[in-house]
């Protein structure tokens, strides 16, 4: 008999195998509605998830006509769109292009937990990085009696879960949330809501959370500034001058969303509890972060944060050559010639 954790692991489970086939382009004699039906209905019963409860009234009373044909409607919903294509790879909905940083990293998880991926799609496909989550939950479940390794297992879930599909997902789901297809629409609205669950860690959604956004270890932010564009209020933003690039926080702004700590890519952004929020909008900016510019060799002009590029020099290792090109401001890279 499964214990109560047991079956929770094994409901998350289901759920996320059930996503990912969704967000993954159906073969004609798929029956997506019925898998996902199935998951959210007893996800809904075992967890208490009201986004599972609201996902499986939604579709459990959608009319057959709007499950039909879904291959079609896929392909319509994410590609044919006469909005801008839906994008279902992390490192082109984070990064603009495809087989970027989040591509490798991915599949970095992937390899160190033993795992191939086997469908012919990338590693930072949604669909890749929700079974690999299904994966994770069902594992803790079926080795329950070694708390060692379900310990490893979750951590390493949480992990993968904060640094890849919930920096991603969940607004990808609220764009899919928008499509003109009823079918795909609750897909969307479901995936993001119970992400949000997923990464809240409780299945009680709140409009506003008491925590602000606070860095450990200010050392390990390299200032590449993704965080900013996830906050949906402006609250974060990058400010510099010739001399200092700094991250900032203006507390007034903030409701506690916690959307910046999942769109760090470095998982270094937590949460705090709230102070005492200041009553004056120029005492209600805090400094996150502070690193000096770096400037370009040839011209001295202030380039990006010294460390943004020393993060890129790290992970690149380039040559001197190299990395002398890359220290250049854009005017000096447009006549920069190593020869």
């Amino acid at each position: 008999m499964l214990t109560p954790s047991a079956k929770h692991l094994h409901a998350r489970s289901l759920v996320y195998h059930a996503l990912a086939e969704a967000l993954y382009e159906p073969e004609p004699e798929a029956e997506l509605h019925r898998s996902l039906l199935v998951a959210t209905t007893q996800a809904a019963q075992t967890l208490s998830s009201p986004a599972c409860q609201k996902a499986a009234l939604a579709l459990a009373s959608m009319p057959k006509a709007a499950t039909a044909d879904l291959r079609q409607r896929y392909v319509r919903v994410t590609r044919n769109s006469a909005r801008r294509p839906l994008a279902l790879y992390e490192s082109l909905f984070r990064e603009g292009r495809l087989m970027g940083q989040a591509t490798i990293a991915a599949g970095e998880c992937y390899r160190k937990a033993g795992i191939a991926t086997d469908n012919g799609e990338l590693p930072d496909h949604a669909s890749v990085e929700l079974t690999f989550l299904g994966y994770l939950t069902e594992a803790q479940a079926d080795t329950s009696g070694d708390s060692l390794l379900v310990s490893r297992l979750r951590t390493e879930e949480r992990a993968f879960l904060r640094a890849h599909p919930g920096g991603w997902l969940p607004d990808v789901g609220r764009q899919l949330a928008a499509a003109d297809d009823p079918f795909y629409t609750a897909v969307g609205s479901f995936l993001s809501e119970f992400l949000d669950e997923e990464l809240t860690g409780s299945r009680t959604r709140q409009s506003k959370r008491s925590g602000l956004p606070v860095l450990a270890e200010a050392a390990e932010c390299n200032l590449c500034g993704l965080c900013v564009g996830t906050c949906p209020l402006k609250a974060l933003g990058v400010v510099e001058n010739e001399n200092e690039t700094a991250l900032a926080l203006d507390v007034s702004r903030c409701v506690g969303c916690m959307r910046c700590l999942r769109g760090c890519p470095q998982g270094v952004l937590s949460e705090s509890a709230v102070g005492q929020t200041p009553s004056n909008r120029a005492d209600s900016v805090q400094i996150l972060r502070r690193s000096a510019r770096a400037h370009c060799p040839v011209c001295g002009a202030p380039t990006v944060s010294q460390a943004e590029l020393d993060a890129v020099f790290a992970a690149l290792q380039p040559d001197p050559v190299m990395e002398r090109q890359m220290s250049l401001c854009v005017s000096c890279k447009s006549l920069w010639n190593p020869y």
